[in-house]
């Protein structure tokens, strides 16, 4: 799967604000943390929906990383 930079770009700078929940997110959106810069308009404050074919999880687009498991479980006795 292709990779869109405007995500990638996105997501670093989200990163840099050090949030650590959806709920912090939207409280950035609606300019409650005046301590950090405001939100550029090319930064989507729904990102699932813009990004939804990129979009794995709200930990990958706060963090930059993710535990998300992706595929099939494995038996019990295949682990």
């Amino acid at each position: 799967m292709k990779i869109n930079s405007e995500i990638i770009e996105a997501k670093s700078f989200v990163k840099q604000l050090n949030l650590t929940t959806q709920n912090e997110w939207l409280m950035y959106c609606q300019g409650k943390f005046d301590h950090l810069p405001a939100k550029p308009n090319t930064i989507p404050r729904d990102p699932a929906l813009r990004y939804r074919t990129e979009w794995i999880n709200w930990e990958d687009w706060l963090f930059g990383t993710t535990i998300k498991i992706h595929g099939k479980w494995r038996e019990f006795n295949e682990a």
